[in-house]
């Protein structure tokens, strides 16, 4: 007779890389269905241009998202309640085609908070999550100083879960933030109308594609499988 094992002591006796995949496969499965395109087609679909005061244009074609030049702030706000407010992640693609400040102010809810993070900020090249204890992106303990090109995509990614905020560039991770006991907040100002999910550029005409939001929550009672 072979003896009974426990499945958790069979799982943990595999080899490594089969753990991996099992955890990679559970993973996965439970993202099926929580995956949501936010910029498709030739129209701004649930995005809504901001409230922002003197305003640019902002309108989709071909899948790409463009903002005008405002005075100074231009964006657009979600129209309605964020898919979640933690276990989350968003990429997106930016360029900026003209301009001086920041291409990508990306407003997303931190459970029952707000940050923003800025990117190309400052003059152009402060990156960072604004506010933190009332620190703005380009003073507190997430400023990097980063130089970008005109008219060419970067690809962005930026993760709320584990009480964490982290952040992608291309491909390198920038931020690591422990949000534990941390205050967030807006800065001051139109920036505040982005909520509870909003795109911006300051001063800077800018465009965004491929933009993805992801559950990062796994499904209740969700069993591990071997890949195949």
């Amino acid at each position: 007779m072979i003896p009974w094992r426990h499945p958790l002591s069979i799982l943990l006796s595999l080899p490594t890389f089969l753990v991996s995949s099992c955890v990679l496969t559970e993973f996965a499965s439970a993202q099926e269905q929580q995956t949501i395109m936010m910029i498709e087609g030739n129209d701004l679909g649930h995005w809504k241009a901001a409230p922002f005061a003197s305003d640019g244009d902002v309108d989709v074609q071909d899948g790409t998202l463009h903002t005008g030049l405002g005075a100074y702030l231009t964006g657009v706000v979600w129209d309605k309640e964020p898919p979640a407010r933690d276990n989350y992640e968003i990429e997106l693609e930016a360029q900026k085609t003209w301009g001086s400040d920041f291409f990508l102010g990306l407003t997303i809810p931190v459970g029952d908070q707000y940050c923003t993070w800025i990117v190309g900020g400052w003059g152009g090249t402060a990156v960072g999550i604004s506010d933190i204890g009332g620190l703005s992106a380009d003073k507190n303990e997430t400023t990097r100083k980063m130089s970008f090109e005109m008219k060419r995509w970067y690809r962005f990614k930026i993760r709320v879960a584990d009480e964490r905020i982290q952040c992608w560039i291309d491909g390198e991770r920038i931020i690591n933030l422990d949000t534990t006991g941390k205050r967030l907040s807006l800065r001051p100002g139109p920036i505040v109308d982005a909520t509870p999910l909003g795109l911006a550029s300051y001063d800077t005409v800018a465009e965004y594609r491929n933009m993805v939001w992801r559950s990062l929550a796994r499904k209740p009672g969700a069993k591990f499988a071997l890949a195949r």
